[in-house]
């Protein structure tokens, strides 16, 4: 019985170390992958219409760059 939980606790004390490394590798960038043209300006005004000005240039963009199906 003292050997199986000393097996136990050998196995979870050299478990423990891994369980905390779950960090991922990551590469660079997919070389298919679109920043915003530099030109890209959000749509000045206030109230409804300026908010839908800005939601629209948004997908605009969004569409043109293939973010959006």
């Amino acid at each position: 019985m003292k050997t199986a939980i000393l097996a136990f606790s050998l196995t979870g004390l050299l478990a423990l170390p891994l369980a905390a490394c779950n960090q991922t590798a990551s590469g660079p960038a997919p070389a298919g992958t679109s920043v915003t043209p530099s030109g890209f300006r959000m749509p000045e005004g206030s109230g409804c219409k300026g908010e839908i000005d800005r939601y629209r240039a948004v997908m605009s963009n969004d569409l043109s760059m293939g973010h959006v199906n």
